[in-house]
């Protein structure tokens, strides 16, 4: 449990050490090109461990904690405009809640309240039925909280998503994806 809390602090201080106008996670920014993009993270340790041309998935280091980062990207010029960062996996509903408002309360304090947040679980779950870790599996899990460029969620893969969102790149991301579509019909 200490080296948990340790590894927990480790994270959140580089989380603050984040740019709340240009999204980054460890001192790189949401933006650029993909190749750009996963050499600075390779440079920093992480390795690829699920190639893809627009969305590779890296594993590596964040502070103590080992983390997965998916990488998304435009599908025409490889802009980068999104970063899934997965925290470890936990096996028991006390451990991820604890870990979700831990981050929470990290989160709130370097970006504000939250626009919006939602802490409930579809039937036939509910918190204190024993089973919420299969709630969490099923998509019955809804924990999340969204600020202008970052959310954070309980994901279905019962880990913590922190998403950094580059909004002027997912713009561009989604020209591309719309041209695509009217070159085909």
């Amino acid at each position: 449990m200490k080296n948990h809390r340790l590894a927990v602090l480790s994270f959140f201080i580089l989380l603050f050490s984040c740019n709340s106008f240009a999204q980054e996670f460890l001192g790189i920014k949401v933006d650029g090109k993909l190749n750009e993009v996963v050499t600075k993270f390779k440079q920093k340790g992480f390795t690829i461990t699920a190639p893809d041309s627009n969305n590779p998935i890296l594993e590596g280091k964040a502070g103590n904690l080992n983390v997965e980062i998916v990488i998304f990207s435009s599908p025409i010029s490889k802009t980068v405009y999104k970063l899934n960062v997965y925290l470890p996996k936990q096996t028991s509903w006390s451990n991820i809640k604890s870990e979700y408002q831990d981050y929470l309360n990290t989160l709130t304090d370097k970006y504000g309240a939250p626009t919006s947040t939602y802490d409930f679980f579809e039937s036939p779950y509910k918190e204190g039925d024993g089973d919420e870790m299969l709630g969490i599996e099923m998509e019955k899990c809804h924990y999340s909280a969204f600020w202008s460029n970052v959310a954070l969620y309980i994901s279905k893969f019962k880990q913590i998503k922190i998403s950094y969102e580059n909004s002027k790149n997912l713009d561009i991301s989604e020209s591309e994806e719309s041209k695509l579509k009217k070159d085909i019909f």
